[in-house]
């Protein structure tokens, strides 16, 4: 599928998640309606709308793992957030729920020294700034990377009745579609502020894949998340290095 196509298929997917989440509230203020333990399991004061779901909210810090040094990121400023929303299923009786779930995962890359990607035939290759833009005072050298992803989730809860009371712990995979990138240089040259932007996909890897965990109390929890699959394509990253991101930072259910 060429690329431009498998693009606007993945727009056209994510211009429907709005539409697939209201049905699914629609749906679920039904079907939850006719719990008779609803009230039991939901108690009017648990502070969340009454949705059969979950809106979780993350946003950590990325790094990469034995890189060469032209290609190691600030982490503090290399911040990664997801906006998923999941739906929950009791696992029997216990204090179990299977949580599948869809959204967005919006990575950025900040390289610690003065380089940026170019993206060629042979694949992505990294190159000194200033080759490009001249002497200047180089602020910024981002890698943005866009993600539509389907998350999965398992999860214990102290308290079944009331979560919003309850210690917490969660295992889960997700799986993710890349769905645009670019590279951002932000730079000062004759006194004046420049940023430039390049839309490509730098041989990044279209799709995505990894293993995370959680644990925390009541909305609030600490997560760490790991790259199975590599950042570029294998075979087409810069300096021939295998990138594989990880992780860490806090995650917010909001309702």
């Amino acid at each position: 599928m060429p690329l431009d196509s498998f693009i606007a298929s993945i727009q056209f997917i994510m211009r429907q998640t709005v539409l697939i989440f209201l049905v699914s509230f629609l749906i679920g203020q039904t079907a939850f309606g006719q719990d008779n333990n609803q009230e039991q399991r939901r108690p009017a004061t648990a502070a969340r709308p009454d949705i059969p779901g979950t809106l979780r909210f993350d946003i950590g810090a990325n790094f990469f793992s034995n890189v060469p040094d032209p290609l190691t990121i600030n982490a503090f400023r290399s911040k990664g957030v997801g906006i998923y929303y999941l739906w929950n299923f009791d696992i029997a009786e216990s204090n179990f729920t299977f949580s599948p779930g869809l959204g967005v995962g919006l990575e950025r890359y900040d390289f610690s020294g003065p380089n940026t990607l170019l993206d060629t035939d042979e694949g992505a290759i990294l190159v000194p700034l200033d080759s490009i833009f001249g002497q200047a005072n180089f602020q910024k050298s981002r890698l943005v990377a866009n993600y539509v992803d389907i998350p999965l989730e398992v999860s214990y809860n102290s308290n079944k009745i009331d979560p919003r009371k309850s210690f917490n712990v969660t295992l889960g995979a997700k799986v993710g579609f890349l769905f645009s990138s670019h590279m951002k240089v932000k730079y000062v040259q004759n006194d004046q502020t420049k940023i430039n932007k390049q839309k490509e996909q730098y041989s990044l890897n279209r799709f995505r894949y990894g293993a995370y965990a959680r644990i925390g109390y009541s909305w609030i929890n600490v997560y760490g998340y790991a790259a199975i699959s590599e950042l570029f394509e294998p075979g087409s990253a810069p300096l021939d290095a295998t990138v594989t991101p990880w992780q860490v930072g806090l995650s917010f259910d909001l309702f």
